[in-house]
């Protein structure tokens, strides 16, 4: 018996050289597997269901070729059959053909491509960290550069001077960049006042109450005086957008829930009219066709919404700028005007708000008006299109029977 022999081989070898041998009795080959399940070892014909080759347990050969057991029927095969097998598959997941169950395979650790592969997940985590701060940090400056502007339209230089610094972006320390860079946000923020409360006035009176605090000398010359602090501007703002809001739902709802009575409206009741001849009806398109149909018109309007938003709201300091000019070119032919828009020149040298020109009143009022103004226009058109609709100053238009055969007619003689 030779060395290279298994003691599983040693155990089933017959007593007598030879596939004419007497075999193991079946006792041993229960008392040998009692307490497992068998194994390939166990098995006295092994069949590669693959290049069909057999091989018995009294076989030796020179070059032997490792056998697998891969799934949980009763199908076996050489190992570099089976992997040959599983290289021409295109699936990800090779299965046995006949029970499906997937099969296992062991890869040998390569510690080269392992540590590359690291290498290379975390260069594309650095990327995308890198890219989302590049992205982050430009929406910063923009938000700065954008506040800095909305700032000087809406209070006017000298006060935004005041506030950011001086001109230079050079000058500008890192609250006040932090500052600047809330205003946008907040500006959009109180066009939502209504899901996320004040919370936005807080970040648009930030630069006034940080700047501001040192040049006002009492706060009740802060709250008493007309025309109002740029402070108390800020904080009338909301409190006036919240009573508006009201008052303009309440109006829209009533103009939506008017009905003008019909200027002739039957006395008896008459008697329902016929039924409408069956026309016949092209069949409905498919309901894949409806549903796309359908979302590109909500994906339609969701953008067309958020670009009216975007725009009306980037666009609102230039507005009240415009209007605050308006105001006070017709201020200077209305002396009456010239003192609500508390109109004047400012002087050589400027040691608080008192001493400036309240171009932040005279901006607040003109977008005030601006507002008021196009919703009245929208409430019109909702208006007038519901009027159209009823159809109480519509006639229609009667004809004679021309082209009608006479025989068809009851006519008066």
């Amino acid at each position: 018996m030779s060395k290279s022999q298994s003691i599983d081989d040693r155990v089933w070898a017959p007593e007598v050289d030879g596939p004419q041998g007497r075999e193991d009795p079946p006792s041993k080959t229960r008392r040998r597997l009692r307490g497992r399940p068998p194994t390939l070892e166990d098995l006295r014909v092994k069949t590669c269901w693959i290049c069909r080759e057999e091989e018995t347990i009294y076989d030796h050969p020179k070059s032997p070729r490792r056998w697998v057991h891969p799934c949980a029927c009763t199908l076996v095969a050489h190992e570099q059959c089976l992997l040959e097998w599983v290289s021409m598959k295109t699936t990800k997941e090779p299965k046995c053909p006949q029970c499906a169950t997937p099969y296992t395979l062991i890869r040998p650790k390569a510690r080269v491509l392992a540590f590359l592969n690291s290498l290379n997940a975390a260069t594309v985590s650095f990327a995308r960290g890198s890219s989302a701060l590049v992205v982050g940090f430009g929406i910063f400056i923009c938000s700065a550069l954008y506040g800095a502007y909305a700032l000087r339209l809406f209070f006017g230089w000298e006060l935004a001077e005041q506030i950011v610094g001086g001109d230079a972006i050079g000058g500008w320390s890192s609250f006040t960049w932090i500052k600047l860079s809330a205003i946008p946000w907040a500006i959009a923020g109180m066009r939502l006042m209504d899901r996320m409360g004040y919370a936005p006035l807080v970040f648009l009176a930030l630069p006034i109450f940080s700047r501001l605090e040192e040049s006002t000398e009492t706060t009740r010359r802060l709250l008493t005086a007309f025309p109002p602090s740029p402070i108390l501007t800020v904080v009338m703002i909301p409190f006036i957008r919240s009573i508006y809001k009201t008052r303009h739902r309440n109006l829209n709802k009533y103009i939506l829930s008017f009905r003008r009575p019909h200027a002739q409206d039957p006395i008896h009741p008459q008697p329902p009219p016929e039924p409408f001849p069956t026309v016949l009806q092209e069949p409905n398109e498919p309901a894949a066709l409806q549903l796309e149909a359908l979302v590109l018109r909500i994906v339609g309007a969701f953008f067309s919404a958020f670009a009216q938003f975007l725009i009306s709201t980037i666009t609102l300091p230039l507005i009240a700028h415009f209007l605050g000019m308006v105001l006070e070119k017709f201020a200077e032919h209305l002396p009456a005007m010239k003192i609500i828009l508390g109109v004047r020149s400012a002087g050589s040298v400027q040691k608080s708000w008192e001493d400036m020109d309240p171009v932040w009143w005279r901006n607040f009022i003109g977008i005030s008006l601006w507002v008021v103004s196009r919703d009245a226009v929208e409430l019109t058109r909702v208006y007038l299109e519901m009027r159209d609709r009823e159809l109480t100053d519509v006639s229609v238009m009667s004809r004679s029977f021309d082209g009608v055969d006479s025989d068809d007619l009851e006519l008066v003689d």
